[in-house]
């Protein structure tokens, strides 16, 4: 069953790679070895659906070395350092044979990922629960967390009735994020970084 969804994997990709039962255990492996396809096919692929906790830092951090690889870094010592000090911070970190090969090398910072999601709520005592018809805590609220829902409902209802005092920069703010949420620019990284950098939107919204 295992071998039989992983020749699945390498169909849905297009027939690149090849996949291999090592030592005839239970593990099954699909491989690419190709800059080609990995640049062409496999990064573009974890670009649009991003892998999920600290994965996705190293699937950024081998992107970095695939492109380090495209420029020819690996060609030239100073090069190959940088692979091995992006290598150094992915995973289990290097192999002591690569540590005392490389007694230089210095780990890249690993830029921690932050998932943005957007959520419109109004909070009302609990006396108007009939108003909300949801209750949570002593409080009842009408929460509403999908994006196309948002921009096609929330936000065109409060462009018709605008907000007034300091909410409404507030409201604006959140009309931006919500927007970028829908262009998922919130998965790339100048993109997050607008979201909830030092002066990002979301600082901007406390």
């Amino acid at each position: 069953m295992l071998l039989a969804i992983t020749f699945l994997v390498l169909e849905y990709f297009g027939g690149i790679g090849l996949v291999s039962q090592p030592n005839n255990n239970s593990t099954v492996e699909f491989r690419v070895h190709s800059i080609k396809d990995i640049t062409n096919i496999i990064i573009p692929h974890f670009d649009n659906y991003p892998l999920l906790t600290k994965k996705y830092s190293d699937s950024m951090l081998f992107k970095n070395v695939i492109n380090l690889m495209l420029e020819k870094q690996h060609t030239n010592l100073e090069g190959i350092q940088k692979i091995i000090n992006t290598r150094a911070s992915m995973n289990g970190g290097l192999s002591d044979q690569l540590k005392k090969a490389f007694p230089e090398t210095i780990p890249v910072i690993r830029k921690n990922n932050i998932y943005a999601s957007l959520r419109f709520s109004i909070a009302q005592d609990l006396r108007d629960v009939d108003l909300l018809e949801y209750e949570k805590r002593s409080i009842a609220e009408f929460v509403v967390t999908r994006i196309d829902d948002i921009i096609n409902h929330v936000i065109p209802f409060f462009e018709e009735y605008s907000i007034a005092g300091s909410k409404y920069s507030n409201y604006c703010t959140f009309k931006i994020a919500a927007f970028m949420g829908k262009n998922k620019e919130h998965l790339k990284e100048d993109g997050n970084d607008s979201l909830y950098g030092k002066n990002g939107l979301y600082e901007e919204m406390k």
